[in-house]
């Protein structure tokens, strides 16, 4: 280890060079504070020896610019000599950031005790360097991977959106990580049909957003080869059941025939469509249904629901993410962590019926964001 001497008598720097020489490290010379500076940015000695009392720049003044200059350049061990022990005028120097002191004259004993001390504490602070770059490499990756990840996840959600006369079709999503675990998509099956779903891989993050990709692209294919929703519910679970696993996703699943606006839809355990019929009556079905992935094929049981549609009416998917928002404490001080709600997304879709759809959706996330205020997004929103 280097080690810078500042010490502007020359005996006393002569004796404490050769100090450090037996002791087996390598002295830097310096003859006031100055000097000591400019050493210490060519050399960055891992510990400096420092007279109190010299000219042009003194013991605290030298620390106090290695200590500024430390910051970006690993720690450097400071030991301050001093000419007397006044308990006032030690406690001056550790106040300033001085980790040892010594007495003149030095003696051999005490000096490698405080280098065998600024040895270990030099190691330990390049360890914690080390380790902290290497953590902030390994960060960066990881949040490069994470918006890699999360631009692929992005590129499955619905572009341009199928056009059919008599037909509107809008979407919102709002995942509250870089990765989520909902998925939605709308698009064509063939001349006269239109594949909808809208799913929700259990969890968060990573490990959830790998799953959603899967899920969405064997639910694609699925689409095509399947003819009725319930169909595509089996063979979703029968490709993600595990025995013994806890991770599941929540479905909801509609192919319209456009030939008759006859929506027959599936759900395996997620939230029920809500159906504002034109004249304003609600409609919607009660879910009593599995999760994929949780059941065997023999035991797991899902929903289903045809709907015939009429000019007018407006069927809304949502995931649970919406109905289990939280409130801000504002809106209920009895019960701050009140959730959003069936009732409350009902009501707010009743009363968006003579808007057009992009407004009504921009309505229930306006009041969504309200409610939630400064609360933190604890859940995907699609």
């Amino acid at each position: 280890m280097k080690i810078l001497i500042a010490e502007d008598d020359a005996v006393v720097r002569t004796v404490l060079r050769q100090l450090v020489l037996q002791l087996g490290e390598e002295p830097i010379l310096a003859v006031d504070g100055d000097q000591a500076w400019e050493l210490q940015q060519e050399h960055h000695c891992g510990a400096v020896i420092s007279d109190w009392v010299m000219p042009k720049c003194d013991g605290l003044e030298l620390l106090a610019r290695i200590r500024a200059h430390d910051s970006g350049h690993g720690y450097t061990y400071f030991i301050l000599l001093t000419a007397h022990d006044e308990p006032s005028a030690v406690e001056k120097a550790l106040a300033a950031g001085v980790d040892d002191h010594l007495s003149k004259p030095v003696q051999r004993a005490e000096l490698m005790a405080r280098i065998a001390v600024a040895r270990r504490i030099v190691a330990l602070h390049q360890d914690l360097g080390d380790r902290n770059r290497q953590l902030a490499e390994a960060n960066r990756r990881m949040r490069r991977d994470l918006a890699a990840a999360a631009s692929a996840q992005k590129a499955l959600l619905p572009g341009a959106l199928p056009e059919h006369p008599g037909l509107v079709l809008g979407w919102r999503y709002q995942p509250c990580e870089e990765c989520a675990g909902d998925l939605l998509s709308v698009q064509r099956i063939d001349a006269h049909r239109i594949g909808m779903f809208l799913f929700d891989v259990s969890g968060h993050g990573v490990a959830s957003a790998l799953m959603a990709v899967q899920v969405a692209r064997v639910l694609a294919a699925l689409m095509i080869t399947a003819t009725a929703p319930l169909a595509v519910a089996q063979a979703l679970n029968a490709t993600f059941y595990s025995p013994g696993s806890l991770r599941f996703v929540t479905l909801v699943y509609g192919v319209l025939d456009l030939r008759t606006w006859r929506l027959e839809l599936v759900s395996a355990g997620h939230p029920a469509p809500m159906l504002r019929r034109a004249a304003g009556a609600m409609e919607s079905q009660e879910i009593v249904a599995h999760p994929l992935g949780l059941f065997p094929a023999e035991l797991a049981q899902f929903t289903t629901w045809d709907v015939a549609l009429e000019p007018g009416d407006r069927l809304l998917f949502v995931s649970d993410g919406v109905l289990e928002a939280t409130g801000y404490p504002e809106h209920n001080l009895t019960n701050p962590s009140e959730a959003f709600g069936a009732d409350r997304l009902e009501h707010i879709w009743q009363a968006t019926g003579t808007v057009s759809v992009e407004d009504a959706l921009t309505s229930v996330m306006d009041e969504l964001a309200g409610w939630r205020g400064r609360g933190r997004l604890d859940d995907d929103i699609t």
